[in-house]
């Protein structure tokens, strides 16, 4: 299957232009060579991976953290960034909530497939088709999560993805869920 893939280095062109950057004030930004950014744009050097964050960084652009991320396998669940959807912050947080209640309804119906199970053959070939059915309609929720935080953190200043990251991890700790 074919993923709609959109290339890393083509999507900072794109920011970097719309904000009416320069590749020599981009290069400065980052700490490389005006050169090594020309090379980079005409796909004639990979980026290394500190120079592509510190891309995201610079730009202020999540939506290109998230690309970068995905289009090299850099999550634990390699999710694409919803790219092809009306992103408008309201219409993603309705379709949010559409699918917070789609994937309480999969999660459900996966509990009750799924008690008392152990290992592949407590469970009927049917079953699993309908647990992995399921687990899809939860995973959709992920990739709306994404989005979501995205558009959060494009639309107001005063979101940021890496503070409510920091602030979720210390509720975490709080509840001892994690060390």
């Amino acid at each position: 299957m074919e993923v709609n893939k959109v290339c890393f280095i083509e999507s900072v062109k794109a920011v970097r232009e719309s904000r009416g950057l320069s590749q020599a004030a981009l290069a400065d930004r980052v700490g490389v060579t005006q050169a090594a950014i020309s090379k980079y744009e005409k796909k004639g050097r990979p980026i290394p991976e500190d120079v592509a964050i510190r891309m995201t960084e610079v730009l202020k652009s999540p939506r290109l953290h998230a690309e970068y991320l995905y289009e090299n396998r850099m999550e634990f669940f390699n999710s694409p960034l919803l790219n092809n959807v009306d992103d408008h912050l309201v219409l993603v947080l309705d379709v949010l909530v559409d699918e917070l209640a789609e994937a309480r309804e999969a999660a459900m119906e996966n509990a009750k497939l799924l008690r008392n199970k152990k290992k592949d053959s407590d469970i009927d070939r049917h079953s699993w088709q309908k647990v992995i059915e399921n687990e899809m309609q939860i995973l959709d929720l992920y990739a709306n999560i994404k989005l979501h935080l995205i558009r959060m953190d494009e639309t107001f200043e005063k979101f940021s993805i890496k503070e409510l990251e920091l602030r979720h991890q210390g509720k975490l700790k709080m509840k001892k869920y994690i060390r």
